[in-house]
């Protein structure tokens, strides 16, 4: 039986999800975004969007710079337990929390003139601001082709069998149909770049074994 992936050059479809949060360097796509927060500046850096754009990621990425702990709010009953205070900590997903936790723990943070970065689908600006923080908004732009090809090249090398020539490229028309379906999403984009991998995979090893 021919493996489809491996009839492309392939080690497997190179858009599966990843088993844990975050990005490995060699995947990493520059988007702009800046450096990792300094730690110790009362300062509150949001990173600001729709699920799928990338926060998670980021805040990871700045973790592996900077480092620090990181807090994770659940939509489970966990999202009251108080998050981590240092130099420099990291909350994602900070909507989700409690409003009383979330107030609490932002002026503690304050008076110890600790930074955060912070993961949220909702604008937090103004309530850190009030506890006294200088506050910074990261927010992504929609993705587009250009973003989407750089991203789908980084995938598809990462797949490749060692010392095999690679058939998968993605074409223009391709990358701006993606784009176009995606939003902000990088998951819709994934899940988009996964089916159409598929299919050419599928095809090839169609080919070879005609």
């Amino acid at each position: 039986m021919i493996d489809p992936y491996a009839a492309l050059g392939l080690r497997r479809n190179p858009f599966t999800a990843e088993p844990q949060a975050g990005v490995a360097a060699a995947l990493w796509l520059d988007r702009g975004a800046p450096p990792a927060p300094q730690p110790w500046r009362r300062s509150f850096t949001q990173v600001l969007g729709e699920k799928g754009a990338g926060k998670t990621s980021l805040l990871l990425r700045w973790r592996e710079q900077a480092g620090g702990p990181y807090h994770y709010v659940p939509a489970t009953p966990a999202r009251w337990r108080p998050p981590p205070i240092a130099g420099l900590a990291y909350w994602d997903e900070v909507d989700r929390m409690p409003w009383p936790v979330r107030a609490t723990a932002l002026a503690l943070a304050a008076r110890r003139g600790a930074s955060l970065a912070v993961g949220t689908h909702r604008d937090l600006a103004a309530l850190a601001r009030r506890c006294g923080f200088a506050v910074a908004t990261v927010q992504f732009a929609p993705l587009d082709a250009a973003a989407v090809a750089a991203w789908a090249a980084l995938r598809i090398q990462a797949a490749r069998l060692p010392g095999e020539p690679c058939a998968l490229a993605l074409p223009a028309r391709e990358a701006a149909a993606v784009a176009a379906c995606a939003g902000h999403s990088w998951r819709v984009a994934a899940d988009r770049l996964h089916m159409w991998a598929a299919e050419q995979a599928r095809q090839a090893a169609g080919q070879r074994g005609a």
